[in-house]
């Protein structure tokens, strides 16, 4: 989940999507954007960063699916599920 810490709706968007992870059999990490080493390592992977925003990553470390916005829980555990081997 890409936060921005402190912000309300990065808040209640990470926590729907730690919800939604465990709901999946997913593990869970929240990414503070404003970290300037955070946000580069994103930009090497993405086009670019939007908070609140939920990224579904393979072990690989593939970005297998990128949800920007608020995501319930149900969604992230489908996209969970369907990113898994």
């Amino acid at each position: 989940s890409l936060v921005v810490p402190g912000a309300r709706i990065d808040g209640l968007a990470a926590a729907e999507a730690e919800a939604g992870a465990k709901l999946g059999g997913a593990g869970f990490l929240a990414l503070n954007v404003l970290n300037e080493g955070v946000a580069r390592a994103l930009l090497t992977k993405l086009d670019a960063v939007t908070d609140p925003s939920v990224l579904v990553v393979k072990r690989s470390g593939e970005v297998a699916l990128e949800l920007n916005g608020f995501v319930d829980r149900e969604t992230v555990a489908q996209a969970a599920a369907n990113a898994s081997p």
